[in-house]
């Protein structure tokens, strides 16, 4: 398999707080246990490919920040390599996203992200930019963007010509602006949910149109949805857990496409990637946490 560039760019931690009760405005609640765990979708991709000796390297700004080497730590942990990019104040503060999960009701998610300077981006799109270059001096590539965002696309369109197969991911909540959403030139695939695609579908179709990448769509427990550069359509059903039973759907998305990407550029067939990614994501669904735990398939990496 190609070694795979992640675009990480913060460290983010998911801190889960479990109680029986319904949040409520204003109220206390009582927490009886929490944990703090790696999240995000760049670190979540990279954890996932570990699963396949995929050689990861994943670019990110330094820290320092104890929570923050929660993140961080873990993907070493597992195998990936590290890129931190120094700081201009010597470390950055992670994205915090935390997630009070109350028995048998929705969860709440609040997101604290901390502010980049311009010359601390500067740096991160300059060293993404130069990781890549070294990777291909030994042959192809692959590049994973994460969430589609300014930064990350400047970085790819500086790089000139494509060295390998490119994919990143869009969200409605993070919606890139045309400037932003040139890069979809250079990428092979293009990974979107369902309600996504559902809120922005005139911007994907026109740009699917315009681009010619491959077009993943998740449905969650209904399957997946692929529209290929060529035109052809296809569904392929989900794959529930072996356990029967769906705990924690968050990061399944982040699994499924590490999955296709580690298959696919590695030179597995178009409907073979989608059935390995839909089996992997549906077995991570049946355990807490958006982070892919490292003997998911009985391929413990710690």
């Amino acid at each position: 398999m190609m070694p795979i560039v992640v675009w990480l760019e913060l460290p983010c931690v998911d801190r889960m707080l479990f109680t029986s009760e319904k949040p409520v405005p204003g109220a206390k609640i009582v927490v009886p246990h929490s944990e703090s765990l790696g999240g995000g979708v760049g670190g979540n991709f990279a954890a996932a490919l570990r699963l396949f000796d995929v050689d990861v390297v994943a670019v990110g700004l330094a820290t320092t920040d104890p929570l923050a080497r929660t993140d961080y730590d873990d993907l070493i942990s597992r195998g990936v390599e590290l890129v931190e990019v120094e700081v201009q104040n010597g470390s950055v503060d992670p994205i915090v996203c935390t997630l009070i999960v109350p028995e048998d009701t929705d969860r709440t998610i609040l997101i604290e992200y901390p502010k980049i300077s311009g010359e601390d981006y500067a740096s991160l799109r300059a060293d993404f930019v130069s990781t890549i270059r070294r990777l291909a001096l030994r042959g192809s590539v692959g590049t994973y963007l994460g969430v589609l965002r300014p930064e990350s696309a400047k970085a790819i369109l500086s790089l000139g010509t494509a060295v390998g197969p490119m994919a990143c991911t869009l969200e409605a909540s993070d919606w890139p602006t045309d400037d932003t959403a040139a890069v979809l030139d250079k990428m092979d695939v293009v990974f979107v949910a369902e309600e996504t695609f559902l809120e922005r579908r005139e911007d994907i179709q026109r740009w699917h149109k315009r681009n010619h990448f491959d077009l993943i769509i998740t449905l969650g427990s209904r399957g997946i949805r692929t529209v290929l550069r060529d035109g052809t359509v296809d569904v392929f059903p989900s794959v529930p857990p072996t356990s029967g039973r769906a705990v924690d759907t968050s990061g399944a998305g982040d699994c499924f496409a590490a999955t296709y990407c580690a298959h696919a550029w590695a030179g597995t067939s178009h409907t073979d990637a989608i059935q390995k990614a839909a089996m992997t994501a549906g077995e991570h669904v049946a355990f807490q946490g958006a982070r892919v735990r490292p003997d998911l398939l009985g391929l413990d990496k710690n």
